[in-house]
């Protein structure tokens, strides 16, 4: 089975940046030392929408990403973003070339 890439794209309600900004950045360290079939776990600003934040994962196969969502600190992070976000997309790609 081949990795999969996941592209995560959050955008914020402005009244909650901050707040949400640290949640980011706790589940990147979290996910980093948590997840050992996590690859590659990177936050991303958008530079044209400043409440606009970005993750690019890649997973050793698409089989990890069920038990990850279900880990304690995915799970913190998704209670403490509830009705702070508005909107939310979730990508996973395979590479074909």
């Amino acid at each position: 089975m081949s990795r999969v890439v996941v592209r995560a794209t959050i955008k914020v309600k402005e009244k909650f940046i901050d707040e949400v900004y640290s949640q980011l950045i706790k589940l990147h360290d979290d996910t980093n030392i948590n997840d050992k079939a996590c690859i590659q776990y990177e936050l991303y600003k958008d530079l044209t929408d400043k409440n606009c934040f970005t993750f690019i994962e890649t997973w050793e196969n698409n089989n990890f990403l069920p038990s990850s969502e279900q880990k304690e600190h995915f799970l913190t992070f998704a209670a403490s973003i509830e009705n702070k976000i508005e909107k939310l997309s979730v990508h996973k790609l395979e590479k074909l070339i």
